[in-house]
């Protein structure tokens, strides 16, 4: 038996007796009139070999504390079928939140997406991918940092009904930018000039 794989998709597969050496008066070979016994299907779920991909950005990729920065991540599918229950969960690291007061929420790919002001995380459920290969949909919210460093974020797997388990991760990192130092000249007990260096 050869058989050519199609695209990833749902296709029921029916298979009857075409002939037989003994008469079957309920079910003659290859009539196809349905509750036949001598007739059965499957309905096999295709996946393909290319799942959903994701890429993450940070716009600026760096900020001062308490600044704002554009999280973005963009959903591709790689397969000639539409992708659907998209799903994805982004666990900020520590330091990471949703900018308070939220902003810069866009979501071009259905389903349900509502971040929080002030959270550690976004989600996005229910959503929908054309079908590719090569098709996009994304998802903006500012973020801002609570704490100095470089932070890195790595999103959860994207998943969906005909990818369940294998779709891929986006990693982008969040730095720090320090104002600049700045001095104070004062004048010790003793009458003598000092400069005190501030750095925050």
């Amino acid at each position: 038996l050869t058989a050519t794989v199609n695209p990833a998709g749902v296709y029921t597969n029916t298979a009857q007796v075409a002939a037989a050496n003994e008469p079957d008066p309920d079910s003659p070979p290859a009539l196809l009139p349905c509750g036949e016994d001598d007739l059965a299907s499957a309905t096999p779920v295709l996946t393909g070999t290319s799942a959903p991909t994701v890429t993450k950005t940070f716009t600026p990729s760096s900020i001062q504390i308490g600044g704002t920065s554009l999280l973005r991540i963009v959903l591709q599918n790689n397969e000639a079928v539409t992708q659907t229950n998209v799903s994805l969960t982004d666990n900020f690291p520590a330091g990471v939140v949703v900018q308070t007061p939220l902003g810069g929420v866009t979501n071009t790919c259905g389903g349900t997406f509502n971040p929080a002001a002030g959270a550690a995380s976004i989600n996005l459920t229910g959503g929908t991918l054309a079908a590719g290969p090569g098709t996009t949909c994304e998802i903006t919210v500012n973020v801002t940092i609570t704490t100095p460093g470089a932070h890195v974020n790595t999103t959860g797997q994207v998943i969906s009904t005909q990818h369940p388990a294998d779709g891929g991760t986006g990693s982008a990192t969040l730095g720090t930018i320090f104002d600049p130092p700045s001095g104070i000249k004062t004048v010790n007990a003793a009458g003598l000039p000092e400069l005190e260096w501030r750095m925050v």
